[in-house]
């Protein structure tokens, strides 16, 4: 029968080095996002043509936020609730909601920083049905910037699970 301590301490270890991988994809695919912007503006001038400013410039934007993917998820969330606050955080309202054992708070922050986790990669989709905006895709009801918008509003409230339950709770 295996340890579930061992099971929880693994999935905290896995979620937290996780984390910080999304970044690098993020910083990595800001840079190719960029990079596509300079390639296609210097595809147009070697034919001579006008620069079609949507896809350029919406490649431009979403490759900055990109490359400063935290800082945009920083910004997003003083945006929306003000002050962001660690999932740990969230686990301090367990000892109100009646939780007392050590095993049912451990689970309890497993259970908020896979939530954070989620967050993280919502808000990275986000970022990509942005560019598929830019790049002219879809359109209507099921538009990708409407898309994007709801992940990224979705992702940063995951993000900041604490705030979220403070602002219901606190």
């Amino acid at each position: 029968m295996p340890n579930v301590a061992n099971l929880l301490g693994g999935t905290t270890g896995f979620v937290n080095a996780a984390i910080p991988l999304i970044w690098l994809i993020a910083l990595l695919t800001g840079l190719v996002f960029l990079g596509r912007a300079a390639w296609m503006m210097t595809k147009a001038s070697e034919r001579e043509e006008r620069v079609t400013g949507g896809k350029v410039v919406g490649n431009i934007v979403v490759g900055a936020m990109m490359l400063q993917f935290v800082t945009s998820m920083d910004n997003t969330i003083a945006l929306l609730f003000g002050e962001s606050v660690d999932y740990r955080a969230a686990a301090a309202y367990a000892t109100q909601a009646g939780i007392g054992s050590s095993f049912g708070k451990g689970m309890l922050e497993v259970c908020l920083l896979w939530v954070t986790f989620i967050g993280w990669l919502g808000a990275f989709k986000g970022f990509l049905l942005w560019k598929q905006a830019a790049d002219g895709q879809g359109g209507g009801e099921t538009s990708p910037f409407w898309r994007g918008l709801t992940h990224l509003v979705g992702g940063a409230a995951c993000i900041n699970i604490g705030g979220l339950l403070k602002s219901f709770f606190g």
